[in-house]
């Protein structure tokens, strides 16, 4: 939500800054700026909001193999101490 405010004050201002330079325009050509500037200001929103995302996926692809890989650990070593002890 806090994120969300700010994007949504950072815009609000962008076009206000604009406004200026609108004025001289019909509505079509107001509307084409209007649409760049939110466009370029929401994309790299999205840039900054979605960064770190690939560790998140990869860890949480990677997770199950590595628990996997400690319970196979584990049962292996059981089975080894079992043997060595000979009180199988």
């Amino acid at each position: 939500r806090k994120m969300t405010m700010q994007v949504a004050d950072d815009l609000s201002q962008q076009l206000q800054n604009k406004s200026q330079a609108m004025s001289e325009l019909d509505a079509t050509g107001r509307r084409l700026v209007t649409e760049q500037a939110l466009l370029q200001h929401i994309g790299r929103y999205r840039y900054n909001s979605e960064r770190g995302l690939p560790i998140l996926v990869t860890t949480a692809a990677i997770a199950p193999f590595i628990g996997l890989f400690g319970t196979v650990w584990g049962i292996f070593h059981s089975l080894h101490n079992i043997g060595v002890s000979g009180q199988a």
